[in-house]
């Protein structure tokens, strides 16, 4: 009786002990390079010196326009006194989403739709 008992904790001891050593392992692995979101990069290539803070981005859902998930006022800068293009780079969840640019006056829009993947870009030219 006393040998079945000796081997019998052996094998609960190796047992405990192979569990352990595998959740530290696996516990120690905190890296996650995965991404789960996707880019939108919006170029303005015809850009006025009078848009500048004139001009909004707005970003909703397809299917729910009036939900607004994302407002950036549109600026410009200047390179050697020139206004050189701007280029946002917005990470956004994947989906189908309407991409809305208005002035601040509530006169004419620009209306894009886009769809964002996990880990790609999608480039909107204005």
């Amino acid at each position: 009786m006393r040998h079945f008992l000796s081997k019998h904790a052996r094998t609960i001891f190796r047992t405990f002990l192979l569990l352990s050593v595998t959740l530290m392992l696996t516990s120690a692995c905190s890296d996650d390079d995965t991404a789960y979101t996707g880019r939108l990069n919006i170029e303005f290539t015809n850009w006025e010196p009078q848009w500048t803070n004139h001009v909004y981005i707005t970003i909703s859902p397809i299917d729910q326009e009036n939900k607004i998930i994302k407002q950036i006022k549109v600026s410009s800068y200047l390179v050697d006194n020139v206004v050189s293009h701007s280029i946002y780079n917005i990470e956004l969840n994947p989906g189908n989403y309407t991409v809305r640019l208005q002035s601040d006056n509530g006169g004419a829009y620009i209306t894009r739709y886009v769809q964002i993947q996990i880990g790609k870009t999608e480039v909107i030219e204005i």
